[in-house]
């Protein structure tokens, strides 16, 4: 005759479905996590290439004003156009106090917009003129005001 199987209570080798579900619980777990970090480790390489691009930019704008006779007559796009888009006219970050505002311009590097404001104190005689690059973006890289959710860089030096 055949055989009999017994089960002995306590001598079963196996998995219960609760272990497998914890199981697969930790899984998800492991594998929801490594995604959300590789998220937020793209983002922040993102915005850390959109800050460099926009010190970068700035210098650009600040070592291109400073090589003009006035600070007044300095004109990027006659001097930066063929590298880069720039148009002259844009909404742009704000100039400090009591600077006076030459122009705002939108830059476009990388796929991201960039507003750049030239502002300036004219020399007097104790002190050279004072020029102030501002570089602005939104925090989502779009076109549009960086007065409302933008973020700003400011670069100022003697001419």
């Amino acid at each position: 005759m055949g055989r009999r199987r017994q089960f002995i209570a306590g001598t079963a080798s196996g998995l219960t479905l609760i272990e497998v579900l914890i199981g697969m619980l930790l899984a998800v777990v492991v594998v929801v996590t490594a995604i959300s970090v590789r998220y937020y480790l793209a983002r922040h390489a993102k915005r850390a290439d959109i800050y460099s691009n926009a010190g970068r930019l700035g210098l650009l704008f600040l070592e291109g004003w400073r090589s003009a006779s006035t600070p007044g007559a300095y004109d990027p796009v006659a001097s930066l156009g063929g590298n880069m888009t720039i148009a002259p006219g844009a909404a742009g970050p704000a100039a400090p106090g009591s600077f006076v505002t030459l122009e705002t311009y939108h830059v476009v590097v990388d796929n991201v917009d960039y507003y750049v404001t030239l502002a300036y104190l004219d020399a007097t005689t104790s002190q050279p003129a004072i020029l102030n690059v501002s570089v602005g973006w939104k925090r989502h890289f779009e076109p549009g005001d960086v007065s409302v959710d933008g973020e700003c860089l400011s670069l100022t030096t003697y001419d």
